[in-house]
């Protein structure tokens, strides 16, 4: 089992593509083009948290139908165009495992607090914790001491990052900046 990141998906979003740059010609395409990223990578058995803005209007079946698609163990942080009652509702038909606004998790003793947005402080930031987001499309630089990253979908390739993905970027950016 990995454990996986990703978020700002916007799926059914038309406008998301003019606004981030992203190469498709229709949010049909755009659609079939991360889920495919998504399900390419993360296997039925893997833990997936998606840190907000899956998508963009629709009603619960569309969203449902969309959510139904992808593969891992999905838990929730709602983002600023997700519609609770939506996701509380996936949540009371097994079709996500879990519903929250923010959550701390640990992974190999790292502690990470997830959220939609950025922090500027966030449970034990000066303790080595690190704080990943979405919301920002990739217009936010990752930030080092407190580590800080924004996840979504438009900062790696289309694909969500795994854990161990995350640790090695980190690496990488501390050996950029001492350099």
């Amino acid at each position: 089992m990995t454990i996986y990141f990703c978020s700002d998906y916007h799926l059914g979003h038309y406008n998301i593509i003019k606004y981030c740059n992203r190469p498709y010609n229709s949010f049909s395409e755009m659609n079939d083009s991360i889920i495919n990223n998504h399900n390419t990578i993360i296997k039925p058995t893997d833990l997936f948290y998606f840190l907000g803005d899956f998508a963009i209007k629709g009603n619960y079946t569309y969203i449902s139908s969309l959510m139904k698609r992808l593969n891992g163990k999905k838990h929730i942080i709602l983002g600023n165009h997700d519609k609770v009652s939506i996701f509380e509702e996936m949540l009371k038909d097994n079709i996500i495992d879990s519903l929250n606004q923010v959550l701390a998790i640990n992974i190999n003793k790292q502690m990470i607090w997830l959220s939609h947005y950025p922090h500027v402080s966030w449970c034990r930031s000066g303790h080595g914790s690190w704080n990943l987001h979405g919301h920002c499309h990739n217009s936010l630089a990752p930030q080092i001491k407190p580590f800080r990253v924004d996840v979504g979908v438009d900062c790696f390739n289309y694909n969500p990052i795994s854990f161990d993905q995350l640790l090695e970027f980190k690496i990488n950016l501390e050996k950029n900046m001492n350099s």
